[in-house]
């Protein structure tokens, strides 16, 4: 009987196993994030004039949002379909 575990430390591998995953996909995103971060400024910083610029920032936002609301509304109407 003593070889067994006990059954109060098998109940936390489960969570420990989920924060480790957690783990490493918050700081993937993290990474991902200060490099797109990065490359997007080195885009900007190519465009000369400060109103190109500011319309460059305002339509970036735009670009993910109708490019989210189109992947939403291709998943209901496909959903709708099947």
């Amino acid at each position: 009987m003593g070889s067994m575990t006990p059954v109060h430390v098998m109940v936390f591998l489960p969570a420990i196993l989920i924060g480790i995953i957690g783990g490493v996909l918050g700081s993937t995103f993290t990474l991902l994030n200060m490099r797109i971060v990065k490359q997007r400024t080195q885009l900007i910083n190519l465009v000369r004039r400060p109103a190109t610029k500011k319309f460059l920032k305002m339509l970036e936002p735009v670009i993910i949002m109708v490019r989210a609301a189109s992947t939403l509304i291709t998943y209901i109407c496909c959903k709708e379909t099947a």
